[in-house]
């Protein structure tokens, strides 16, 4: 009797238990290396990827890098703070300008010579300006539009805020809206209780933010050369003029925080600590134009072999010659421009 119920158990064991359980063991070794030889498989045509395909080739180059607005562009000009692009134009047009200081660092670090390169060149010198105020939005696309007709590479970023971050910010400026006809309506990011010219009737606007030191690696220092680089017996330049009605703290800590400052070549500066209230930020603005002053002295000391220690020159003014100027724009006929 004992023995019928211990067979019985076994058989109800291995039926209900076992067989299952086998099962499942089996299943689970098959997926387990089925998997595994799936992985080596895929991992191994992973690895080929680089070699053979990018998923990207559509929009990267073969070298995988981010394409660059900048890319083929010898000499850089950055506008930052571009207002109506009065500075920009100086670069393009000095016969309209005589007697700008702006003329002096442009004949310096592009030559005086730069139109006549210009015209077998487009890509000689590249420009692009920045200015976070919607109301020079119309005026700088005019300019533009104009130079890129004239095949100068000219680019505008318009209602964008060049910061120490990406994001967006509020930009404040004077006066009602729209009030699109004068170079002289000040736009800052900075809080309007902290700002001498700010008013309660001032225009508001919220922007996007780009951060210096990523446009700086992306576009800048990730640009392909010049395709006469080899040709032209001078080194690539790279001038910035910053003028953001006190955003040039973070814009001067940026740069020094990721050793950017030192890859200009000239860098002008309107610091406006006599224009902000708040305290703290008037300590900051001093300090930060103590620092970069500090820094482009010792770039003008030479080393023991006689070469300088790095290449960075600086001015801590403003060229407000012809602010209200509005001289028509050249005609340039057809001519395609050359700009990407």
């Amino acid at each position: 009797m004992n023995n019928h119920k211990h067979s019985s158990f076994l058989l109800f064991f291995q039926r209900f238990c076992l067989k299952p359980l086998v099962a499942a063991v089996v299943i689970f070794i098959s997926v387990y290396l089925a998997s595994v030889i799936a992985d080596q498989k895929l991992q191994s045509w992973y690895l080929k990827i680089p070699q053979t395909f990018s998923l990207y080739s559509a929009i990267k180059p073969a070298d995988n890098r981010k394409i660059s607005m900048l890319d083929g562009c010898f000499h850089i000009f950055l506008d930052i703070g571009a207002n109506w692009a009065i500075t920009t134009r100086k670069l393009f047009e000095p016969h309209l300008y005589p007697g700008s200081p702006s003329l002096t660092y442009f004949d310096k670090y592009f030559g005086p010579d730069r139109l006549e390169k210009l015209s077998t060149d487009p890509k000689y010198i590249c420009v692009v300006g920045f200015e976070a105020n919607p109301r020079h939005t119309k005026k700088l696309k005019e300019v533009e539009r104009v130079y890129q007709k004239c095949g100068w590479n000219v680019k505008m970023m318009t209602e964008t805020a060049i910061y120490d971050q990406k994001g967006a910010v509020v930009t404040f400026s004077q006066g009602s809206w729209p009030d699109q006809n004068r170079t002289d309506v000040v736009g800052t990011i900075i809080n309007p209780k902290h700002w001498r010219f700010s008013n309660k009737k001032g225009y508001t606007a919220s922007v996007p933010t780009i951060r210096l030191s990523d446009f700086f690696h992306e576009h800048i220092l990730n640009r392909l050369p010049n395709k006469r680089q080899s040709e032209l017996k001078e080194d690539p330049k790279i001038v910035g003029k910053i003028d953001c009605e006190s955003c040039e703290v973070e814009l001067l800590f940026d740069l020094m925080n990721n050793g950017l400052l030192i890859k200009f070549n000239y860098m002008i500066v309107e610091y406006h600590h006599a224009t902000v209230l708040e305290k703290g930020r008037k300590k900051r603005t001093e300090t930060i134009k103590a620092m970069v002053e500090e820094t482009a002295r010792y770039c003008g000391e030479k080393t023991q072999n006689g070469t300088p220690h790095c290449k960075l020159e600086h001015t801590s003014s403003d060229d407000e010659e012809y602010r209200e100027s509005q001289f028509p724009f050249p005609e340039c006929g057809n001519k395609q421009s050359n700009h990407r």
